[in-house]
Parts: structure tokens; sequence; C-alpha cells
């Protein structure tokens, strides 16, 4: 690992993205509930909110974003988290971004959702995006958490102390 370099946890990234929005103008929902997720998951979420909040400041006209996150524990097999970023900038007739290599119709669309197709992949994961079906964008990513630490890796990483963010952990 390189001097400087941080590695992203979907609680900093989502804490972050909502203080930029809110300086904005934009009303921002941040809901993350759940077990403390895998290294590699919670970085993974991090970078999907990262694309989504980044997709709704270029490309949309949001008032109003949110941040959903939930854990399945119960999943056979292991537990499920699953996230999701919509935000209401998108509205009728925009291109919608569902295709399997991210692009729009006419091949519209950038790099973002297709690389985020292929981390999500690389996880064992799915993701869907594009209109949310009422007037907005969503991306909705569901990645499995058991057997995601490589060997040797470090437990999960808790949620920090102190954190509102993280609903349903006991702490306020």
């Amino acid at each position: 690992m390189s001097a400087g370099y941080r590695v992203l946890s979907l609680e900093r990234e989502a804490r972050s993205t909502a203080a930029l929005l809110k300086s904005l103008g934009v009303t921002v929902d941040v809901r993350l509930s759940g077990a403390p997720l895998p290294g590699p998951v919670d970085e993974t979420l991090a970078i999907v909110v990262r694309e989504g909040v980044t997709n709704a400041l270029r490309h949309s006209k949001a008032r109003h974003c949110a941040i959903r996150l939930t854990v399945d524990e119960g999943h056979p097999g292991g537990g499920r988290a699953h996230l999701e970023v919509t935000n209401d900038g998108v509205g009728p007739g925009d291109v919608a971004v569902d295709r399997e290599d991210g692009t729009g119709p006419g091949g519209l669309g950038g790099s973002g959702l297709r690389n985020l197709r292929e981390r999500v992949a690389e996880r064992g994961g799915r993701i869907s995006t594009g209109p949310d079906g009422e007037g907005g964008f969503r991306i909705a990513v569901t990645l499995p958490c058991a057997g995601q630490d490589p060997p040797g890796a470090a437990a999960p990483v808790p949620a920090s102390s102190g954190t509102v963010l993280r609903q349903g952990s006991g702490r306020r």
C-alpha cells in the first residue's frame, strides 16, 4: 500500500457525499442499516455511492438524493448487502441506462456505470441502473457478504463510534 492511500469506506463516502449534496441545496436521506460489512463489500459499495452521486451532480437536476443500505443476514449461504442510490433529477424521456454494457440507446453513457458493472460482477453481485419509475434515476446493487475477504484479510470494518448514519447498530 502506498503512503497516503486510504481504503474507501461506505460510511465515510455516504457522510461526505451527503455533506456535498446538502451544500449544493440537494436534500439527502442516508440510511445505512445492518451488520458491519466485509472490507471488499464495504469498499465496493462506497464506490457505488460515489458514482451514483457523481451521476446525480453531472447528469441530472436532482433536488433529492437517497442512499439506502440493508443487509439480509439470513440469506442462504451468507448475508447479502442491498444498496440503492436514487435521485429525483431524471425526468421522462431521459435516456434509460440499463444495458449490459452500461450504455443507453445509441451507445450513450459513460464509463462509470460500465465500471460499476464490472466491479459488482467481480464480487458475485447484481446491479441494475435506470429510471426508477417515479421520474428519477436508481442504481441498485446486491452483493454477497460471505466469502468476500481474501485470505489473511482483516475482520469486517466496524462503523465508527458515534455514527448517526448506520441505523440499527445501537449507536447514535
